[in-house]
């Protein structure tokens, strides 16, 4: 018995829509030997990412895949452009645009020029039958500029946070530490850096991870309450990092966690305000880079021995 395509497209990943005429190219695809149009499975499923130094979550917002080819390449729809191109995500990191929009896509599927080989090499073609169905459907090409899939991968860079002059001075160890506040659990980025410090990604429901042995705290949160960081579901942030008196690194304006009141006082200034917890004490806050809601505090309780340092996100309004 000839296999047929595989084709399963009950519904698109999340924020996305099945197309009419993708899944009616799918009903009608599903009866054709496999092969005959080129060598590809129909599903839909979310991008699997992440692809070079583009911005992962970005990505999946405005893109998601309809077709796996063999070799593990996926075709995908770019829906945040109107209409949506067709784009390749190869099975080794590479990208390429194959068609200004699903239209275009299916009359070259159809002539086999899509210009992918799996694509465009058949067994018993039925092309010419595909080029019928798409005129019985009166499909019609929308008119579309030449897309190319590169170049907007390389708008969806990461912006590298600008550093304050404040922070330009810090030493290099904390300076990459800032760098890594306010990215989202699914940001590459900082996965492969809280590996660097020995941490993993955290799980469901983990908003701490706490190393005494080393002094630092990592906190989480899914609402970062700053309009820098828009919330997106079932994503968390990093939002603060905390050092203790087991973090024997270099720390910034020349403190020392071991430093009494009256020391901290003469590097710092006076008190901002005090502390809220149970018995109190002195704390020291100074913002660091508004522009990210970004602030730097260090506090030293009434009974505490050593001071704590801590680098936040400072909630305030959220647009929007």
């Amino acid at each position: 018995m000839t296999s047929r395509y595989t084709v399963k497209l009950k519904s698109a990943p999340t924020g996305h829509k099945i197309p009419a005429l993708l899944a009616a190219f799918g009903n009608w695809v599903a009866k054709q030997p496999y092969g005959s149009v080129g060598f590809f499975d129909l599903g839909a499923a979310p991008v699997a990412g992440p692809y070079g130094d583009a911005d992962f979550t970005q990505l999946k917002q405005d893109a998601w895949c309809f077709a796996c080819l063999p070799d593990g390449a996926q075709l995908a729809l770019l829906t945040a452009m109107k209409p949506a191109p067709v784009v390749l995500f190869g099975d080794e990191d590479e990208t390429a645009s194959i068609a200004p929009s699903l239209e275009a896509f299916l009359y070259a599927l159809a002539a086999g020029k899509t210009g992918v080989a799996d694509l465009d090499e058949d067994e018993n073609s039925r092309r010419a039958d595909l080029t019928a169905w798409l005129k019985t459907k009166k499909i019609k090409l929308p008119a579309a500029p030449k897309f190319d899939f590169k170049k907007y991968l390389s708008k969806t860079k990461p912006k590298t946070s600008k550093e304050s002059a404040d922070i330009k001075k810090f030493p290099p160890n904390i300076r990459a530490l800032l760098q890594l506040i306010g990215r989202s659990s699914d940001d590459p980025t900082l996965a492969k850096e809280l590996a660097k410090l020995k941490f993993k990604m955290p799980g469901k429901g983990v908003k701490l991870l706490n190393d005494k042995k080393r002094g630092i705290s990592l906190t989480f949160s899914s609402t970062p309450g700053h309009p820098a960081y828009p919330s997106r579901k079932q994503l968390l942030y990093l939002t603060e990092i905390s050092l203790s008196d087991a973090y024997h690194q270099p720390l910034p304006f020349k403190l020392d966690l071991g430093y009494n009141t009256f020391t901290i006082k003469k590097l710092l200034g006076a008190p901002t305000g005090e502390l809220k917890a149970k018995y109190g004490g002195p704390v020291w806050e100074k913002p660091l880079d508004k522009d990210r809601g970004l602030y730097f505090s260090v506090s030293r309780g009434h009974f505490e021995v050593d001071a704590t340092l801590r680098f936040f996100i400072k909630k305030t309004s959220v647009r929007g």
